[in-house]
This record gives structure tokens, C-alpha cells and sequence, in this order.
């Protein structure tokens, strides 16, 4: 291949590579924090048990919750939404 077709060839690869945006989510981001259980717990003012107790399959209103192997990671903005979905109006 000769010097010129491969030069083409590399922009031609190259413009078909969208640029990175930082309006879409991407792996080259910062990944938001996750949380613990104890650190959760600490936000939403209740023991690290209560919060335990929303993470196991039988609860009936479970916490959204990464699970990492055996341990539970809370994303925080997920975290601060659940509450808020659950207000009651009076």
C-alpha cells in the first residue's frame, strides 16, 4: 500500500469516528461515586440496617442498588431520587 492510500484510508477511518461529546455519557467520563451502605444511610438520616433491609430481593420497595460481587453500592443520584418518589402528599 503506498503512502498516500494509506493516509486516506487513516481519515477516512478518523472522520468516521464521532467525536467525543460531553453531552452524551462515555467510559472516557468521570464515573459518578458510588455509595455505601453506611454512607447512604449517613444522607438519608436512617440506620444501616433500614437501608440493608431495602436492598434484599424480599423487600417490597427496594433501593435501586449496584451489586458488586457480594457488596452494594448505591449511585447518588439514584439514592437522592428515591425518597422523593416516595413522599406521601397531604
Amino acid at each position: 500500500m503506498s503512502g498516500e492510500a494509506a493516509a486516506s484510508q487513516v481519515l477516512s477511518i478518523s472522520s468516521a469516528i464521532p467525536p467525543a461529546s460531553s453531552s452524551k455519557p462515555g467510559c472516557w467520563e468521570k464515573p459518578e461515586p458510588l455509595l455505601t451502605a453506611e454512607e447512604l444511610s449517613a444522607r438519608l438520616r436512617a440506620s444501616t440496617s433500614w437501608v440493608r433491609a431495602r436492598t434484599r430481593e424480599r423487600a417490597l420497595d427496594p433501593l435501586p442498588v449496584v451489586r458488586l460481587g457480594g457488596y452494594c453500592r448505591f449511585r447518588c443520584s439514584q439514592a437522592e431520587q428515591w425518597p422523593h418518589a416516595h413522599e406521601e402528599s397531604r
